[in-house]
């Protein structure tokens, strides 16, 4: 998971850069949002995993979701 949330990180650096670092945090410590995006990859893991296993029992799904947004 820590790879994970690595790349998400690098991911985001050039926003983070952008907009700075202290005034886009809005005075939430940066543990808290460490920890937040921690959550959110776990969120994004398991919703891939749903739409993976719905996938295998729907052919089909995957592409139709896919495609509506």
């Amino acid at each position: 998971m820590d790879a994970e949330f690595d790349q998400q990180k690098d991911q985001c650096a050039p926003l983070i850069r952008r907009n700075g670092r202290g005034s886009s945090r809005g005075g939430i410590p940066a543990e808290d949002l460490a920890a937040a995006g921690r959550v959110l990859v776990l969120v994004a893991e398991r919703a891939n995993a749903e739409l993976a296993a719905l996938t295998a029992c729907l052919p089909g799904i995957g592409r139709s979701i896919a495609h509506t947004g």
